[in-house]
């Protein structure tokens, strides 16, 4: 089941890390106006390495030569960020290879089997976000979140998939803490490397398509009462969202989204009440 009380209580953390990325694009779009001329000059970043000072206009905040220098270090950081992403890349997909398995194996046992061996391989996701976490330094987590957000967001969708085949209860932030071995920030505001309210978010987003492909592949397989759960459950999530007064952005978006896949889930529900097998426990366990 979902906490409805938890949706409750990030609302403002979710306001808030909201409010800070908007102000941050802001803040970029306002740099990019600036620097397409300066004192009638055209500036580029690309130019900006060679530039002599003497050349530059006379604007005492620009100087290009720590400019340059810090444009090196960046690229640097960025591409050691970017390698080990593609590492991470490349393992989240195995694992939901693994996982899509369960949709013809949904007996207890089929499930267990396939949870137990994408858990094995998340331990190298693990260490590969880890690893980003060290390179991302102090202070600068939101100079690079665009590299590694839709990667966490990933790897949480991941993560709370695996919770409920284990469980049938939603990924807690502790869970996402230990899984991952990232902390959470409920506050957005942390200046080290994190996972923001919105990844998380992101990542529970995700489920309900999942779960609406495996409630209709139960009943294909004779299982008829674990759709039953998976209604309650995405029932009580889509409630949990809708407690959240959420923007006109992309979660925004894909909040909207879970409708399609909670009424995909109704019809399975109801086509099982109508024939009478809401009652059937004949599911095969073995």
């Amino acid at each position: 089941m979902a906490d409805l009380h938890f949706f409750e209580s990030i609302q403002r953390s979710l306001e808030t890390e909201t409010e800070l990325r908007e102000n941050i694009r802001t803040a970029v779009r306002d740099l990019e106006r600036t620097c397409r001329t300066v004192g009638g000059y055209q500036l580029h970043v690309r130019d900006a390495c060679y530039v002599e000072d003497k050349d530059m206009p006379q604007l005492p905040y620009v100087n290009s030569k720590p400019f340059s220098l810090e444009l090196h270090q960046t690229g640097y950081e960025g591409e050691h960020i970017f390698v080990l992403l593609i590492q991470s890349i490349v393992g989240l997909p195995a694992i939901a290879a693994i996982l899509s398995q369960v949709h013809s194996a949904t007996t207890d046992s089929g499930v267990a089997q396939q949870v137990a061996t994408a858990l094995d391989r998340f331990a190298n996701i693990r260490a590969d976000i880890q690893n980003v976490a060290k390179l991302v330094p102090h202070e600068q987590y939101y100079r690079y979140n665009g590299m590694f957000m839709f990667t966490l967001q990933q790897a949480i969708f991941l993560a709370a998939y695996i919770v409920y085949l284990q469980t049938e209860k939603l990924l807690t932030v502790p869970q996402v803490e230990e899984m991952l071995g990232v902390e959470v920030s409920l506050r957005g505001t942390s200046p080290t490397f994190h996972i923001g309210i919105e990844d998380y978010l992101h990542g529970l987003v995700s489920i309900t398509g999942e779960l609406s492909r495996l409630a209709v592949n139960c009943v294909t397989h004779g299982d008829y009462s674990r759709p039953l759960r998976i209604s309650k459950f995405v029932g009580d999530l889509y409630s949990g969202f809708q407690l959240l007064n959420l923007k006109n952005d992309a979660l925004r978006k894909r909040f909207d989204s879970i409708k399609y896949d909670v009424k995909k889930i109704e019809e399975v529900v109801y086509d099982i009440s109508v024939r009478g097998l809401a009652g059937n426990q004949t599911a095969v366990k073995r």
